[in-house]
């Protein structure tokens, strides 16, 4: 019998406009995070993984590239959010791996968020339109 991956949602941090999105590795392990920044906000963002049975896998568009390799894990991720055309959205996001610290990406702000989990992330959620308004991480439990 196959065993359910037990997930949760951590946040998400920043506003409520745009559409809702939701990514989701299945058990499997992000390999890549793709990130476009005007340098005042977080415009897209996209992920690659691999499955289960290593097949590879890409989730947005929700392009500054990074490849993990095998031996790298996500560790935390953190950032900023604050008003951008009279919007609560995401202005920066940072991620850590065991290996080094990427970002941060786009502009900082006050309002901070930082989610410290080695090696658990099972995915990212959030709403976007014109840029990335809100921003949580799936957790395997």
């Amino acid at each position: 019998m196959a065993s359910s991956i037990n997930v949760v949602h951590v946040g998400p941090w920043g506003g409520r406009g745009g559409h809702p999105w939701d990514f989701r590795t299945n058990g499997g392990k992000i390999k890549t995070i793709r990130i476009t920044s005007d340098g005042s906000t977080i415009n897209s963002i996209e992920f690659g993984y691999t499955d289960k049975d290593g097949k590879t896998h890409h989730a947005g568009p929700f392009g500054i590239p990074h490849t993990h390799h095998d031996d790298v894990d996500l560790n935390e991720i953190s950032g900023t959010f604050g008003m951008w055309a009279n919007m609560i959205v995401v202005t920066s996001l940072t991620f850590k791996t065991n290996k080094e610290v990427y970002g941060p990406f786009g502009s900082e702000s006050s309002a901070t968020f930082s989610l410290p989990v080695k090696g658990k992330f099972e995915g990212f959620f959030g709403r976007s339109g014109d840029v990335i308004d809100g921003f949580g991480a799936v957790l395997r439990a």
